[in-house]
């Protein structure tokens, strides 16, 4: 099943990370990357940076990007869409991703704002 990071969480997605990060759910480098790709899902879920912009972004190799997403992929955390030559991703030069759902994401799932808010308070 797919979720939507900023609908699913009421915007309050990197926060849920954070507590599920201190809870050694995902690790740091982890974190970064998914709010990462989820800010950029955010505005635009069909055009994604490249590897190496995403390591700019969090600071780290392009490589050390690649290795994240294969580890992220492997948890059931994301699923990777490379590049089409037809259809949705026809013109992209760079993967798409889509955000799974995992059970980890279980108990803030049916969470109001309010409630989920007050969950993560000390992680925003």
């Amino acid at each position: 099943m797919y979720i939507i990071p900023h609908q699913t969480f009421r915007g309050l997605y990197d926060g849920v990370l954070r507590l599920l990060k201190s809870e050694r759910h995902v690790n740091d480098s982890n974190c970064r990357l998914l709010i990462a790709l989820s800010k950029v899902f955010e505005h635009d879920s069909k055009h994604f940076p490249s590897q190496k912009e995403i390591g700019f972004q969090i600071g780290v190799s392009e490589q050390q990007v690649g290795n994240i997403i294969r580890a992220l992929k492997k948890k059931g955390l994301i699923e990777v869409i490379p590049p089409g030559k037809s259809g949705r991703h026809a013109y992209s030069r760079c993967n798409s991703y889509r955000f799974l759902y995992h059970d980890m994401y279980a108990p803030f799932m049916d969470m109001d704002e309010k409630t989920l808010r007050e969950t993560i308070k000390n992680y925003l």
